[in-house]
């Protein structure tokens, strides 16, 4: 009988040229393989069409199609799945003597790394006796350790045999032992088989094709041609075309993508087809946005107005996604927003839903020490009625560092009202016979809460559109479905093994590992969101792939936990046959290949230009590439772009999509615009819920109201530097930090505590230096005995400072500060400098029992009647009355290009007080990172010869006292803008950092 094989790129015609030859067999009863349920629904339509009715032929899936050679061949043992594999592993690790892995395997990633390798494996066939021996040839001309090797080969016999022992099989095995039953003639096909949808097969899976093809014809078809793109299939391809007894090419029908989608390389045949029906190209569209959202929202709105041209039903529109884990939270949020009906099948962590994250959350508190956040995530998702009374349940635990289970749940019974008696009996269960029926307890009643919850809202905010269920209600039942899977599948192992024992403590790790799948894959009537590697063999009238940024598509480079790609190929050629090209730039870009085939009216093309912080991204470089050969054959595609700025739908630089959004639209210009609202709302017949809609819109310029508030503030005429910095910066965030002072009831080590502890210990060091050491300032010959010094002050602060002193955390945090500043000082004693430390934390218009030669009752005054306040770390001097302030900063700090923008301007302010509060001529401003050691700012050299600072920092006097002035100038404008009493949040601000994101409208972008 025969291998044949139907073969050409993309859109070449060979699924029509293979169902032909289907329709054509129909006398010997064909069995057509595809590789999914959809394809097969799809296939089954286009045959109809084709041929009108179908009678003697089958349409299978291809597990299906290896389930029914499995019973064939007599292969009934149990199936293991992956959570009692990874469990089998780790079984069979602990009970191994290893050496060179012994302190990986001491790590719970391990067990699934070795799985996965495992699993490669047996899907190549290879013996645990073929693995050992091409190890030791291969370790003959190789570094790698006898023991390293060693230690994997003794493993996977281990694992072999424990399998073999227990009479159970991986997807991988039941292949491998078929392969084996057509090799001995136990099973055998007569029927003729098609297989479609298939680019590559694995060892097994390749072994398989060969084999049933001695007693019948198989037929398949394969992508290919000898470009770049293909660069990683070409081994595999060049195996299969080896062992095939015919090769068709296809007729070419390409779209005319293929010449602009990667440079052609001479054919791998001799006589390329030639097109006898040319297809029009598809539109080429580039969408390039800000900030992952509004890639989404940008994506959603053209996919809007091709369902609103009428000539687009969505399950003509495909969106193609690397990697659905970095796009699906948002992808969802904005769909739903939208009314976009969408069909994603994509496995998810099981976090991504509410009930997945309460369940986690809980076994971690209960099993694995978990912090008592992990509580309040439980209790916060549990009890959604009662977040006033879990806001003081978390305030009393942080402040009252109860530790202890028991009386955390006593503590939310109290302050709730609502003690919850299963969650106390699951702290005390033994075992996980006893925990498992309280774990699917709970995770139900939490179910039954979201899903309630869902529809008060529903109820309260109006009629529900598009999905019957939302995304967060969708993934919660998926994930009680995993959960309850999961149980079920540790409490099998018993069956398969009476020794396996699962321990409670790894059920958290076992669950963060899991993952879920929402609806079914390519839903009629929905647009299909699918990666890459399902997309192959289907066509779209309009397909957008998204994520064309480097480290997205193409995807970061990983290396395999234990052999890289060439150790891989040169092991392969020892016989050990094992998949070489996971995550390399050739598959990237095949895979690029696959997603700019799938259009045949529309691609669009869209990329990230700066990321939702505002910083630059690097757009994919095949993204260069396709441009590069599109104006090669004279085409080009149009860009659309979107600023950071309009994620937030105006109506005008972007259209409303919809109805929902139209709302939200009017609700946030009612107060401004009233008629021009209601017109809006009206348009979209949501007029009636226009005015509870404003109610719930947050004003969009926080501002004071109140007169007496107004009036305080007109008055306030004195100012710390830091409060002015920080009004600059982002007004909004000045107006919540100083005036609604949100309570910080964290007791960890923060940043502002170590500050505080740096700032004290370097006060207290040079204060001591000239008492007890003769010197005013670190000296290199006296170095070793300062070092001591400082850190017998550090020890003293940090222990009366920090809110915490015993976790590991913080004994970590007071390592690190113990070596930056001894790195510190000896970097000082290394800068040479003319002047001598004088004054150490010099206030000025601030009260002070201490009075001194370092403090100064009267505030600086500015001008305009505004005055500033403050404590300047350290003025050094010389005899002659020239000074240098100084600032310390704990890690990042300003320069000279800073200072002369009025970025920063702190030091200008300690240099007027400097000369008009002590008397002394400035002529240094320096900030001093502690953790980095270095020193910058900027200094006057005209009058000074030399400073410890970079070349960068030396200003002419006029420049010297222009930046002064400048600041001057900048804060008396500041001061009267935060007079008005109103707080924007600042356009060019950046938010990397910024803590309050949930509230700042800017923020949520």
């Amino acid at each position: 009988m025969s291998l044949n094989v139907i073969i050409g790129p993309a859109q070449s015609g060979k699924k029509k040229a293979l169902l032909k030859l289907f329709i054509e067999n129909i006398g010997r009863n064909p069995l057509l393989v595809v590789s999914s349920s959809p394809e097969a629904h799809y296939i089954r339509r286009e045959l109809l069409g084709l041929s009108g009715a179908i009678i003697g032929a089958e349409v299978v899936t291809y597990s299906r199609f290896i389930n029914n050679l499995a019973e064939r061949a007599a292969l009934t043992q149990r199936r293991l799945d992956r959570t009692q594999q990874k469990y089998i592993v780790q079984r069979v690790a602990a009970s191994t003597e290893l050496t060179a892995l012994a302190k990986s395997a001491r790590y719970p990633g391990f067990y699934d790394a070795m799985a996965g390798f495992f699993n490669e494996l047996t899907e190549g066939m290879n013996s645990p006796g073929a693995t050992t021996s091409a190890f030791a040839e291969w370790s003959k001309t190789h570094s790698r350790g006898t023991n390293y090797l060693d230690d994997i080969g003794g493993l996977y016999r281990a694992y072999m045999d424990k399998l073999e022992q227990l009479d159970v099989l991986t997807e991988q095995l039941l292949r491998w032992e078929i392969v084996r039953a057509l090799e001995n003639g136990e099973v055998s096909e007569a029927r003729p088989i098609f297989m479609y949808g298939f680019d590559d097969f694995t060892t097994s899976q390749r072994r398989i094709v060969e084999l049933l093809s001695v007693d019948t014809d198989i037929t398949f078809t394969l992508t290919y041609e000898d470009t770049a793109a293909f660069e990683s299939r070409k081994a595999a391809v060049k195996t299969l075309l080896a062992n095939a007894s015919s090769v068709i090419e296809a007729q070419n029908l390409t779209n005319g993508l293929r010449p602009a989608l990667h440079s052609s390389q001479p054919s791998i045949k001799s006589q390329p087809p030639q097109p006898s029906q040319p297809i029009s190209p598809p539109e080429i569209t580039y969408l390039a946005a800000a900030g992952e959202r509004g890639e989404v929202e940008l994506a959603g709105v053209k996919i809007l107005e091709l369902l609103e041209s009428g000539r687009y039903n969505p399950d003509e529109i495909v969106v193609i996604l690397r990697d659905p884990v970095l796009y699906s939270r948002t992808l969802v949020q904005v769909f739903e927003d939208f009314d976009i009906p969408y069909s994603l099948n994509e496995p998810l962590p099981l976090r991504y839903s509410a009930l997945g994250r309460a369940v986690h959350a809980l076994t971690r508190f209960a099993y694995e020490g978990g912090a008592n956040a992990d509580l309040v995530t439980y209790l916060r998702i549990r009890y959604p009625d009662m977040q006033e009374a879990a806001d003081d349940f978390e305030r009393s635990i942080r402040l009252g560092k109860i530790v202890d289970p028991p009386a955390l749940l006593a503590e939310w019974s109290k302050i709730s009202d609502a003690p919850d008696s299963k969650v106390e009996a699951l702290l005390s269960a033994t075992g996980l016979s006893a925990a498992i029926p309280l774990i699917l307890d709970i995770s139900a009643e939490a179910l039954g809460v979201i899903l309630e919850r869902g529809t008060q809202l529903e109820l309260s905010h109006g009629e529900r559109h598009g999905n019957l269920f939302t995304f967060e209600e969708r993934a919660s039942i998926e994930a009680f479905t995993i959960i309850k899977r999961l149980l079920t599948s540790l409490e099998q192992l018993k069956a398969i093994d009476g020794s396996f024992k699962p321990q409670l403590p790894e059920l958290p790790l076992m669950l963060a590992q899991a993952q879920i799948r929402l609806g079914r894959e390519a839903e009629a009537g929905k647009i299909h969101v699918l990666r890459v590697h399902r997309s192959r063999g289907r066509l779209y009238k309009a397909a957008f792939v998204l994520g064309l940024n480097e480290g997205r598509f193409p995807k970061a480079l990983r290396e395999d936990p234990f052999f890289n790609r060439e150790e891989r190929r040169e092991l392969a050629a020892l016989g050990l046959e094992i998949m070489t090209r996971d995550d390399s730039v050739a598959e990237e870009r095949y895979l690029f290949y696959v997603a700019t085939t799938r259009a045949t009216e529309k691609l669009y093309l869209s990329y990230q230009r700066v990321d939702n912080d505002g910083d630059e991204l690097l757009t994919s470089s095949f993204i260069s590439d396709f441009e590069t050969a599109l104006s090669d054959t004279g085409r080009a595609g149009a860009t659309i772009k979107r600023p950071l700025s309009s994620i937030i739908f105006d109506g005008l630089s972007l259209p409303i999509p919809n109805a929902k959004e139209a709302l939200r639209y009017a609700a946030g210009k009612y107060r401004a615009r009233p008629e021009f609202a209601r017109e809006i709302s009206e348009s979209v017949a949501r007029y009636a819920d226009l005015e509870d809609a404003a109610l719930r819109t947050p004003t969009p310029t926080p501002a004071f109201q109140s007169a007496d508030a107004l009036g305080k503030l007109a008055v306030k005429d004195t100012f710390s530097v830091s409060e002015l910095e920080l009004f600059l910066r982002c007004p909004f965030k000045w107006f919540v930090e100083r005036k609604l002072k949100p309570q910080d009831f964290e007791t960890e080590l923060d940043a502002l505590n170590k500050g505080s502890i740096y700032h004290t210990t370097l006060e207290r060091f040079y204060r001591a230096l000239p008492a007890k050491f003769g010197e005013s300032k670190p000296v290199k010959e006296k170095l070793p005995e300062m070092e001591r010094f400082i850190i017998e002050l550090l020890d003293d602060i940090f222990a009366a400072e920090s809110p915490d002193t015993t976790s590991v955390n913080a004994r970590f945090a007071k390592h690190e500060m113990s070596e930056n500043l001894k790195r510190l000082i000896r970097a000082e004693a290394a800068r040479p400098s003319p002047f001598t430390p004088r004054y150490f934390e010099a206030n000025f218009g601030m009260g002070d029992e201490t009075g001194g030669p370092h403090h100064s009752e009267e505030r600086l005054l500015l001008g305009n009647g505004i005055y500033m306040r403050g404590k300047i770390d350290r003025i050094d001097a010389d005899d002659r009355g020239r000074a240098a302030v100084i600032d310390y900063k704990s890690n990042k700090i300003s320069g000279a290009s800073d200072l002369a923008r009025g970025k920063s301007l702190q030091l200008q302010v300690y240099a007027m007080a400097a000369s008009e509060l002590f008397g002394l001529t400035p002529a240094m401003c320096g900030f001093i990172s502690i953790a980095k050691t270095q020193m910058d700012g900027v200094y006057n050299s005209d009058i000074l010869e030399r400073a410890p600072l970079p070349k960068k920092a030396a200003k002419k006097n006029e420049e010297f006292e222009k930046i002064i002035a400048d600041a001057r100038h900048t804060l008396i404008a500041l001061a009267a803008e935060l007079k008005k009493g109103e707080f924007k949040p600042n356009k060019d601000a950046d938010c990397r950092n910024c803590p309050l994101p949930h509230i700042c409208r800017k923020g949520r972008v």
